[in-house]
């Protein structure tokens, strides 16, 4: 997309796909860095260089496998930790309910997951730094046009994304239900089409198939956020499935459809009114 076409004009000076054109464009050719930022980020002083230096560090440059063009050792995206701006999480009711613990504690959540301490690879949430070569060439010819609503796992996989948990960024959150579930279904229509990415054959431009690149822990990654959006759906249909066709009292049922949530929402509860 848009990411594409600006890595192609660093790269190599392309700028057909601009109508606007403004300033010194020679300026911006050779930048090796860029940053990307939703409009609500916040950036605490210092992150961007603590950013650029950790992709910077020769342990961290990127590897490319010859064979099949796959990033074998490297990053070319540092993903810092994202936590919700304490500004937006007193804006309303709903905010200080469902944002949870929005106090800056730079710390004690100083902490990896799973996929960076047990994988050495991280999710890329789309605000973070991209190393542009190396970026551009791990999805090069491999962004099918205009088929992809959420692109930022698609990119951190393709690329290979590294976690920096202590380095944090802010960012907003919806100010009410309406505007949390609109995000969440943009969300989820994201995920699901990346549905393609799991089989051998892969989509790639121009309506071309390609062998796919991707490992069995990024397709996990994808399968995991199916799984996700499936929450919902299946809390519901255990709960209908207790009344109408499980043995055993309905409440029962019930009760237990709702404790897995509402563990979750207590807890969110408990540390958003703190």
């Amino acid at each position: 997309g848009k990411l594409e076409q600006f890595n192609d004009f660093v790269l190599g000076g392309d700028v057909s796909a601009y109508s606007v054109m403004e300033g010194n464009l020679e300026a911006l050719r050779g930048v090796r860095f860029v940053v990307t930022l939703d409009a609500d980020t916040i950036l605490p002083p210092g992150s961007v260089s603590r950013l650029a230096g950790a992709l910077a560090h020769p342990l961290n440059i990127a590897k490319f496998d010859e064979n099949n063009g796959r990033v074998r050792s490297g990053y070319t995206i540092i993903q810092p930790r994202v936590e919700i701006s304490p500004l937006t999480g007193s804006r309303s009711l709903f905010t200080q309910l469902y944002a949870g613990d929005t106090a800056i504690d730079i710390y004690s959540r100083a902490v990896s997951d799973v996929y960076q301490d047990l994988f050495g690879s991280g999710i890329f949430v789309g605000k973070g730094i991209y190393e542009v070569a190396s970026f551009h060439r791990s999805l090069q010819g491999r962004t099918p046009e205009n088929a992809l609503l959420s692109h930022d796992l698609f990119e951190g996989v393709h690329g290979r994304t590294a976690l920096a948990s202590d380095i944090v960024l802010y960012e907003g959150f919806p100010s009410e239900y309406r505007e949390y579930t609109r995000r969440w279904h943009r969300w989820v229509r994201g995920d699901w089409q990346l549905l393609p990415w799991l089989a051998a054959q892969a989509p790639g431009q121009n309506g071309t198939r390609l062998a796919n690149r991707l490992s069995w822990l990024d397709r996990w990654k994808i399968i995991e956020n199916f799984r996700r959006s499936l929450n919902p759906f299946s809390l519901v249909l255990l709960a209908a499935a207790g009344w109408f066709v499980l043995p055993g009292s309905p409440w029962v049922w019930t009760v237990l459809a709702l404790a897995a949530p509402g563990a979750f929402v207590f807890t969110e509860l408990v540390t958003g009114l703190a």
